[in-house]
């Protein structure tokens, strides 16, 4: 049952509502509407919105889409040879879902191009689509690519092998590559090849040193030095330390304490107090390297160039959870009160996304201040209360008490707080965000766009209880423009939510056809191509005229 306060909210909404289409049919400013538009029926008035008016309705087929989709497999293989980033990216994610199932076609879309030059782009999807599905049948398939005659295949085939668990058999070919390939490419050579056999590699890296220790990039070297943690390995680059040059020794240095040789503990200490800055970065780089991140806590401490500093502070925000958990709480607390904001924001950051109870109530305090304080504490705040419903309420309400009642906010005036507010993953942030922009004057603009629709896109943060509220918004809302606001709140996540509302308003023959045509677009974004092709392909065949043609090109290009 609706309440006093609901009837005259609504009564407000109408009221807008007759203004704005006042405005449109009397000539006055119809917000994202180009000038030239003459014809002001509702129709015309989605049609001419940009968001639509990009949507083509003449493609370069002009054939009625045909398609078979009921094998998405190949459809999405197909759509690999595309041109176009978005269609191909999404194809690639929906491919490594399908994990090994998806392999023989992959397999024989690798094999017809791999070595025809016309198809050397076409080939680099192929291999970012395979590299997405974690098996040992697409390690395999990787490597069919591996000797290709052009170098950008041949590093894109060993980043993908460096990021996953390599078979001991493949070392030989690895540490070939490691050997003769430069750059980056050398780089994802020697990472895949100690993934595939730790001591084998080191052992190879350290001959070519010994060989030739002045050679090569100082922090590639460097890096790849400090990573060597078997005792063959250290013992040989304890009995190298002096011939190397000045730049690598802090890196062996390295490697050696985090084995626990206590007579290199007081020399990296003299580095870190007297090295000149260059030096310094050298030792925390290689200690992120080896992963020791003890050395990194001791780096922090005594640390004073700020560059510095906030390097390592960025390393200990990854260890919050694991061994070393103590010392870079600590180290991120006491960073609380530096000098520096920058320094102090980044430890507010992590501290904040881990839960410490005292970051978070002096990012709550800070709410209360300027707009800089907000933009400080909001990213994170978000992050937590995705996962802490009470931490919503207390930055919801501590940001609401700001504002004031929904009907007399001033969009314009109050913008940041609204941002902040629909920040709050709820219905109630939706509801209050949407309720300001439809209260505010038919003219009101906020960075160049109408205020409803500037807020629908902030409500997009409200995560999923507040989509899902928008969903059920859309229903009571009958002015075009603000309907189209709300459905690309809806699609601002590709989940079930999404997808659901979609195929529902897709399929409404009581809807005005642009604005199904809207959400088609966003539907086929959405996916899977699974689900979504034949159902775009059913929409097709309901509508009529330049909609229909619409939903048609829509078809041939995503399938």
């Amino acid at each position: 049952m609706r309440t006093e306060r609901d009837r005259v909210g609504r009564a407000s909404r109408v009221a807008a509502l007759t203004l704005l289409l006042l405005a449109a049919s009397c000539g006055e400013d119809r917000p994202d509407v180009p000038e030239t538009a003459q014809d002001t029926t509702p129709g015309s008035i989605v049609r001419d919105d940009p968001r639509v008016a990009s949507i083509p309705d003449d493609c370069r087929n002009t054939d009625p889409f045909t398609g078979d989709t009921a094998d998405p497999v190949a459809i999405l293989v197909r759509k690999l040879t595309t041109g176009d980033s978005e269609v191909w990216q999404r194809a690639a994610e929906e491919l490594a879902a399908m994990g090994d199932e998806a392999l023989p076609a992959l397999e024989r879309k690798l094999t017809d191009q791999l070595y025809d030059p016309a198809q050397i782009y076409a080939l680099l999807n192929t291999i970012s689509a395979i590299a997405r599905i974690e098996t040992p049948r697409a390690t395999e398939l990787l490597l069919l690519a591996f000797n290709h005659p052009q170098p950008e295949v041949r590093s894109q085939v060993l980043s993908a092998l460096a990021r996953r668990e390599i078979p001991a058999e493949y070392f030989d070919l690895l540490a070939e590559a490691a050997t003769h390939e430069i750059g980056n490419a050398a780089l994802f050579a020697w990472s895949a090849a100690f993934r595939a056999d730790e001591s084998r590699a080191a052992a190879l890296f350290l001959d070519q040193l010994e060989a030739a220790p002045q050679n090569g990039d100082p922090e590639f070297v460097g890096k790849m030095l400090a990573a060597v943690d078997d005792a063959p390995g250290l013992d040989r680059i304890a009995a190298l330390h002096d011939r190397l040059p000045d730049r690598l020794q802090p890196y062996a240095e390295v490697a050696l304490y985090a084995d626990g040789r206590g007579e290199y503990a007081d020399v990296l200490a003299d580095r870190l107090a007297f090295g000149e800055p260059k030096v310094r970065s050298a030792v925390l780089v290689a200690a992120v390297a080896n992963d020791a991140i003890g050395l990194v806590v001791e780096f922090d401490k005594r640390e004073s160039n700020e560059n510095l500093k906030l390097l390592a502070l960025g390393e200990l925000a990854r260890h919050t959870t694991d061994a070393y958990a103590q010392g870079s709480i600590e180290r991120l607390e006491a960073a609380l009160d530096d000098e520096s904001p920058d320094i102090r924001k980044v430890a507010l950051d992590a501290l904040i996304r881990i839960g410490h109870a005292g970051a978070i109530d002096r990012a709550i305090s800070m709410l209360g201040g300027g707009r800089r304080d907000l933009e400080t504490v909001l990213v994170p705040l978000h992050e937590r209360m995705l996962v802490d419903p009470e931490l919503t309420r207390r930055v919801y309400d501590r940001i609401r008490e700001q504002i004031g009642d929904p009907e007399l906010s001033d969009a314009r005036r109050d913008v940041h707080l609204l941002q902040a507010l629909a920040l709050c993953p709820s219905e109630e942030a939706a509801k209050f965000v949407l309720d300001v922009g439809a209260n505010a004057p038919p003219d009101a603009r906020i960075e160049g766009i109408r205020a409803h629709r500037f807020l629908a896109i902030q409500a997009s943060n409200t995560g999923t209880a507040g989509r899902a509220y928008v969903v059920r918004r859309l229903e009571d809302e009958h002015d075009p423009l603000r309907r189209i606001d709300l459905v690309t709140t809806i699609a601002s996540s590709r989940d079930d939510l999404a997808r659901e509302a979609l195929i529902d308003l897709v399929g409404r023959d009581d809807l005005e056809p642009w604005e199904r045509v809207y959400a088609a677009q966003l539907l086929a974004r959405t996916g899977p191509t699974a689900v979504v092709a034949p159902v775009l392909k059913s929409v097709a065949n309901r509508l009529e005229g330049a909609p229909r043609r619409a939903v048609e090109c829509l078809l041939w290009y995503w399938y």
